[in-house]
């Protein structure tokens, strides 16, 4: 199972959570967001404050390490000098963005900026019926980010078994540590990963490595 690490906002945590066994590790680009990522202001213009950790990958290792950048309704010419800043690999839309805008936004990076961008359509889930907001993402969106936070009973994993779409999911929303065992058993063709945020902080922003690093080794990666 992937393991994306979302709302990492401090350079020296980002540094040490590329040292952990995750593939992909996620910035949060919503001003709203208690960890909001900015733009610095160089004197001659804007630059990235953290792209620089994000991509400093273990002395020892030569295992790639993802980049997310989370949008909620931004303009495409936004969400596109984040991509050339930051170096995004990934681009997740937690709004109410249409197919046609995620088919717009993948001609203009895929053709021109960042070939191997993928985009991930989030959807908060509350039952089985909403699997049909789905339908209509499926050959734009490369993955679905599907937010459990909204259910708070011991099975809510259990949900996602009832999904038979043709794209991959990302399992979010309020994961925490004690959830490892339950996914540890959960099992779904379409599951590309899990994505560890607020449940793994000190503060916003920062991530415990302890509790990271625990979660993982119980989940068996």
């Amino acid at each position: 199972m992937n393991i994306l690490v979302s709302g990492l906002s401090q350079a020296e945590n980002i540094g040490q959570v590329v040292g952990l066994p995750v593939q992909v590790i996620g910035f949060d680009f919503r001003e709203s967001s208690p960890r909001f990522v900015s733009l610095i202001h160089s004197g001659a213009g804007f630059l990235p404050d953290y792209a620089q950790a994000a991509h400093r990958a273990p002395a020892d290792s030569q295992r790639p390490i993802g980049t997310l950048g989370c949008f909620c309704d931004d303009m495409p010419q936004t969400i596109v000098t984040r991509v050339v800043n930051h170096r995004l690999d990934y681009v997740q839309l937690d709004g109410e963005e249409l197919p046609v805008m995620i088919d717009n936004l993948k001609r203009t990076l895929v053709s021109d900026i960042q070939p191997g961008i993928r985009v991930v359509k989030s959807f908060v889930l509350r039952n089985a019926a909403d699997f049909a907001l789905c339908d209509a993402y499926h050959g734009c969106a490369d993955l679905l980010r599907f937010d459990l936070s909204a259910l708070q009973s011991p099975g809510r994993f259990d949900l996602l078994r009832q999904y038979s779409g043709p794209t991959p999911f990302i399992v979010a929303g309020s994961i925490a540590p004690e959830d490892a065992a339950q996914l540890r058993g959960f099992t779904h063709p379409q599951c590309w990963g899990v994505e560890l945020n607020e449940g793994f902080e000190d503060e916003p922003g920062l991530k415990n490595l302890e509790r990271l690093r625990l979660f993982i080794e119980n989940l068996g990666n």
